[in-house]
């Protein structure tokens, strides 16, 4: 090496040790979080994180509750496992057949009183018709309703807790084709919207 490189050499790397002292005097300090927050660059390099943050939640914020919307004419809750009843001696018992329970009159056959909407976390108070067939328990609303969730209420008679679902499904009729059916048993395809 030539003598006026190797003096070039060294003060380039006190140039670079210069500059680079205000940061490793930063890592090697008792509280280097603190002071990083003194710097301009940890400054930017923290905004553009948290406005891509931001922008992340916007997106995700936005296809979560628009996912979660549907329109509504025609609705059913279908239960397809029940709490059962405990015995005397403490095994549980299934719940009697739903044969049986259609000629029970005032008991739900999907044991559920009352099937309603909710948008936004507001129950919609809405003209509807409301009847069991087999194990489902259908609404039938008076126009058609944009919501994003449902409510339902169990039976409240006192020997009814055995019939409390503990599975079920709530569907809607798809309005898009069948917005004319008056009854919705004549559905021919229903999309699920919460279990």
């Amino acid at each position: 090496l030539e003598r006026g490189n190797a003096k070039a050499h060294s003060l380039f790397e006190g140039v670079l040790a210069t500059f680079s002292a205000s940061w490793a005097s930063l890592f090697l300090s008792s509280q280097p979080i603190t002071l990083a927050f003194h710097k301009s660059e940890f400054k930017l390099v923290i905004s553009i994180c948290g406005l891509y943050m931001l922008y992340c939640f916007g997106q995700s914020f936005g296809t979560l509750h628009s996912k979660n919307e549907f329109s509504v004419r025609h609705m059913r809750l279908t239960a397809s496992h029940f709490r059962g009843a405990q015995s005397a001696n403490g095994s549980w018992v299934s719940p009697p057949s739903l044969s049986s329970l259609d000629s029970r009159s005032h008991i739900s056959s999907a044991g559920v009183q009352s099937l309603g909407l909710v948008y936004d976390g507001c129950t919609l108070e809405i003209e509807q018709q409301q009847f069991d067939q087999d194990s489902s328990h259908y609404v039938t609303f008076g126009r058609e309703v944009s919501a994003n969730g449902f409510s339902f209420r169990t039976l409240a008679q006192a020997d009814t807790q055995y019939l409390d679902a503990l599975a079920f499904t709530v569907s809607v009729c798809d309005t898009i084709s069948n917005s004319s059916l008056t009854s919705p048993l004549d559905c021919p395809s229903w999309r699920v919207v919460g279990s």
